[in-house]
């Protein structure tokens, strides 16, 4: 839950277009939020196959990865067509749903649904 608090205080302060000052201080903040979401989903990678934790961690980076690149693919056509504020605020608000969902699906996995 600390980490969508985080993600969208930094999105929402690059999306105001503040003084660069701000925007370095929105970095920290979005590298804190990063930090959490990245640790909880490689930790959850490593107990999905114990027998297997090489190969859980090369789908997991391989899907990491390959995700980073269409997120940054889809954003370059976005901000080419919308600009960045809508971009950042789009952010600010999918990513926290995105923690949200995950932490959803950790608490049915461990009530075992």
């Amino acid at each position: 839950a600390y980490a969508s608090g985080l993600f969208f205080t930094s999105f929402m302060i690059v999306a105001m277009s503040p003084p660069v000052e701000f925007v370095a201080l929105a970095i920290v903040i979005g590298g804190g939020g990063f930090v959490l979401l990245h640790n909880s989903l490689q930790n959850n990678a490593t107990q999905m196959n114990p027998e297997g934790r090489g190969a859980a961690i090369a789908v997991y980076a391989f899907c990491f990865f390959v995700g980073q690149t269409i997120g940054v693919a889809i954003s370059g056509f976005l901000f080419d067509r919308v600009g960045a504020v809508p971009l950042f605020m789009g952010s600010a608000i999918l990513l926290p749903i995105l923690v949200f969902w995950f932490r959803s699906g950790l608490e049915r996995e461990q009530k075992g649904t």
